[in-house]
């Protein structure tokens, strides 16, 4: 049997699993009973799961580690910092309800939508998966990578688990292989993107830019990596840089911002480089 326990000043206005787990930001964790979602952090299988009254709780689904009562605590501190807890939502929900009337009206209908900040490593091939590509597929093409390069750390519900595959395993990786588990033209960016990365500094010049004050640096340095363009290394920054003040912008962001906001910049026929800097600085400037 797991054992649970529960993470402090946790409530839905705080972190809502199904929320931010289905928001399209992360694809390798899955929902494996009501409001309980479970994934790899640090080679651990952890459960997470949500009361309703908005406690969540945790537990580690592997054997070796369950048998070891320690093993939970040890991991606390990194899926804490994975779920950013140290930085209340709620006062944030109401500070922008009093700025933006658009956010006070949708607000009630999505609360406790947290973002991760997730591996940098695994966030990185994860968005580059995910370019021309929908959530379903970027999660069957990690699960691949994961499956096929990375190292098996237990299994839960009849489900093998893998860590995310290291940067030498990857760069290694033989395109001809890769294109046969489905990643397409993606293949290539896996490869040399990975080689890129170790020539850099490997993780740690990843985790470097978690560093950088400038969000426009970080990413200058990610699109030099082969398959890594504007958004896709906003999202990296996001999700796994600490750069809450990046902003990737799609068509539907765009789109949105038009509707609402800035109707001039409907004028533009395309999502031009220019187009999605004025996106961008938009809501950065709210």
């Amino acid at each position: 049997m797991a054992r649970w326990k529960v993470i402090e000043n946790t409530s839905l206005r705080e972190i809502n699993l199904d929320l931010s787990f289905r928001s399209g930001q992360i694809f390798t964790w899955k929902q494996t009973d009501k409001s309980e979602w479970t994934g790899v952090i640090n080679r651990h299988i952890v459960s997470l799961k949500q009361a309703e009254d908005g406690k969540v709780s945790y537990a580690l689904r592997n054997a070796a580690a369950n048998a070891k009562s320690a093993s939970a605590d040890h991991v606390l501190p990194t899926l804490t910092s994975f779920l950013q807890l140290s930085t209340p939502l709620a006062p944030l929900y109401k500070k922008w309800s009093k700025l933006d009337e658009n956010f006070k009206r949708v607000a009630p209908s999505f609360p406790g939508l947290r973002v991760f900040q997730q591996d940098p490593v695994e966030c990185v091939f994860s968005f580059i998966c995910s370019s021309n590509n929908n959530v379903k597929r970027i999660a069957l093409m990690v699960d691949r990578l994961r499956q096929n390069y990375g190292v098996e750390v237990g299994s839960f519900q009849s489900e093998t688990y893998y860590a995310f595959p290291t940067l030498q395993s990857l760069a290694k990786a033989k395109e001809d292989d890769l294109r046969a588990l489905g990643l397409g033209y993606r293949a290539k960016f896996i490869t040399t993107s990975a080689s890129q990365i170790m020539s850099k500094g490997g993780e740690e010049w990843l985790q470097s830019l978690r560093q950088e004050k400038d969000n426009s640096i970080v990413r200058s340095q990610l699109t030099e990596l082969n398959g890594v363009g504007a958004k896709v290394a906003d999202c990296i920054a996001l999700f796994s840089l600490c750069q809450p003040g990046t902003v990737p912008v799609d068509v539907h962001v765009w789109r949105i911002t038009c509707r609402d906001y800035r109707p001039d910049l409907a004028e533009r026929k395309s999502l031009t480089d220019k187009v999605y800097s004025s996106v961008g600085d938009f809501w950065r400037e709210r």
